[in-house]
């Protein structure tokens, strides 16, 4: 879908994860906020689990035709936090996903990431790219909306367990 290059996206960098991010990935994962709105990582997030995302996840995700990236600081390298696309479904759409350390928030940066990731995806073929924010979730929504996606509804379903109601994500499509 993307190439596997470092592509400059406003306050940050977004670039392939290293083993040496994970601990700077565990400490954000480590957040509160990141486990209550991304229910499937696993709390408490340690390093063998960035590990785990580092070598196994994200190269999934580029076999299977995603995308997989870190947002950095682009002078410090600091881990602001990742950006990534979904493989596409069968009618070729995917989904973007993104979360940001606690440190990194306010600074523009998930909307610079997901915008540019919609940018290349949509300059690439993609007709169409979702992305679920969970309804308590205001930044996430804000980031979405400043994006350019529309809201379409709430998305209903079981719940995952111990998930903090994501059965009521609203899901935009841009």
């Amino acid at each position: 879908m993307l190439p596997q290059e470092a592509i400059p996206a406003g306050p940050a960098v977004l670039r392939l994860p290293v083993e040496g991010d994970a601990d700077q990935i565990a400490r954000a994962c480590a957040d509160p906020d990141i486990a209550r709105f991304i229910p499937f990582l696993p709390s408490p997030y340690s390093r063998d689990d960035a590990l785990a995302w580092i070598t196994k996840t994200v190269p999934e995700m580029w076999e299977n035709g995603g995308a997989g990236f870190v947002a950095a600081d682009p002078v410090t390298d600091e881990i602001l936090g990742t950006a990534g696309l979904k493989p596409p479904d069968r009618f070729g759409a995917s989904e973007v996903g993104y979360w940001l350390a606690p440190w990194a928030r306010g600074r523009g940066v998930a909307t610079a990431a997901v915008r540019t990731l919609a940018e290349r995806a949509f300059a690439r073929g993609v007709p169409r790219i979702g992305l679920l924010a969970d309804v308590e979730n205001v930044g996430s929504q804000q980031v979405a909306l400043r994006c350019g996606f529309a809201y379409e509804g709430v998305l209903r379903g079981p719940a995952l367990p111990g998930a903090a109601p994501p059965a009521t994500s609203p899901r935009s499509g841009g």
